[in-house]
């Protein structure tokens, strides 16, 4: 096959908001063993993107083309499995916390956005196999449907972020003076007020927590909070108007360490993170 000649069917691209540049490039995309028959068969090449891949042919109408591999083979589409090699990955995406479901893809509900790009959503089904994250199914009428003026589809897939409660569980081993404790930032999140708990291991420790407020997580981060000291001035309103910052920068939550929460008879994700003083 000359390499010049090659024509791009299809590209798909993985984003997600987890990730400081925004692709998501802790996936790949397999095509299953027929799938791979096909291309080995009928001269389509692959090409693996960092967050996606893109489908090649030499054949300059590719619709016309793929009819006659649907009469001479009986395939209506091609397919791929979703291999994820992020460990994380579940923890970090917006994903149902009850069960682990398959991602199954398919651009059979695949409608072209203003911009020409089909943004593909997932449907949920029972998980069969391990090691496997998703399936993507690309019907060959639906490259008719959705290519554009150069007979080029280009489809999207986009996750977000997992948003969770955040909890600070601090643990003051130096006795360092508390007289009014609080976690402040500059984003206008509020953290309840202290709350005196013993952890586990029997240690004691100051719990606070966003509560209903759940905070994505993101790979830099995007907020930064600080442990303060609260004073009161002898005034009418009895307000806090000055605080000493007694831990500047708290730690930012990581994927790896996740629970699930009750609160209000819904699930929620929380993320406890825990500060020796």
């Amino acid at each position: 096959m000359i390499e010049n000649r090659l024509h791009i069917i299809l590209s798909l691209r993985a984003f997600h908001t987890y990730f400081e540049d925004g692709n998501c490039n802790c996936l790949s995309f397999q095509p299953t063993a027929k799938t791979k028959e096909l291309f080995q068969r009928f001269g389509l090449v692959v090409r693996k993107q960092a967050n996606g891949f893109d489908l090649y042919t030499a054949k300059d109408d590719f619709n016309a083309y793929a009819k006659y591999i649907q009469n001479t083979t009986g395939q209506t589409h091609f397919e791929f499995e979703i291999h994820n090699r992020d460990t994380h990955f579940r923890a970090l995406t917006e994903l149902p916390l009850d069960q682990i479901e398959l991602l199954y893809y398919d651009t059979a509900m695949g409608t072209n956005n203003t911009d020409g790009k089909c943004l593909l959503r997932p449907d949920f089904r029972p998980q069969t196999a391990e090691n496997v994250l998703g399936r993507l199914r690309i019907g060959f009428s639906d490259l008719a449907r959705l290519s554009d003026d150069t007979n080029r589809c280009t489809f999207e897939i986009r996750f977000e972020a997992r948003a969770t409660q955040w909890q600070y569980y601090i643990i003051n081993h130096s006795a360092m003076p508390m007289e009014n404790p609080a976690v402040k930032g500059k984003s206008g999140v509020s953290f309840g007020q202290a709350a005196t708990v013993v952890m586990p291991n029997g240690e004691s420790a100051l719990l606070f927590s966003s509560g209903e407020t759940l905070l994505a997580l993101s790979e830099v981060p995007q907020q930064t909070f600080d442990l303060v000291n609260q004073f009161k001035r002898n005034n009418a309103s009895g307000k806090n108007t000055s605080a000493k910052i007694l831990i500047k920068g708290l730690p930012h939550p990581k994927p790896s360490r996740l629970v699930v929460v009750d609160f209000n008879g819904v699930q929620h994700a929380s993320s406890p993170m825990y500060v020796y003083v």
